[in-house]
């Protein structure tokens, strides 16, 4: 899903709307730089996350939205949180430098994204550290 919205802010940036239709704002050097990788960096977290769930069968990393407990390292789920954290830090940034609105808002979709990912892990970490105590 994040690969798509990427592809599309990316085509819609390159391509003018129908007639009638707002243009999009020419992106800079700098917002294309951003762009790539961003996606990119979205890449690396679904790798690693892929990786992990073939790993450790965990459905926090297929599925983030939906968590199961079950046997598994804790070091595991801690890689997730330097990552979205990193993609929140990262995202933020861009957003700061971004003056296409229709960027701007695909980048505040995937910052949101990562908090819930990142709230995920850590409420996971939370019930594994309680049960390890």
């Amino acid at each position: 899903m994040k690969r798509f919205a990427f592809s599309a802010i990316f085509a819609s940036a390159l391509l003018a709307q129908g007639p009638g239709g707002p243009r999009p704002v020419a992106l800079t050097l700098e917002e294309q730089k951003d762009l790539t990788f961003m996606r990119e960096e979205e890449k690396l977290a679904q790798d690693v996350y892929t990786f992990l769930a073939s790993k450790w069968n965990l459905r926090i990393f297929s599925n983030i939205a939906r968590s199961e407990q079950t046997h598994f390292l804790k070091d595991a789920l801690e890689v997730g949180g330097p990552i979205e954290k990193a993609d929140i830090a990262d995202l933020e940034a861009a957003i700061a430098r971004t003056r296409a609105p229709d960027v701007r808002r695909v980048y505040v979709n995937l910052m949101n994204a990562s908090h819930n990912h990142l709230d995920a892990f850590e409420t996971v970490l939370e019930v594994v550290e309680g049960v390890a105590r």
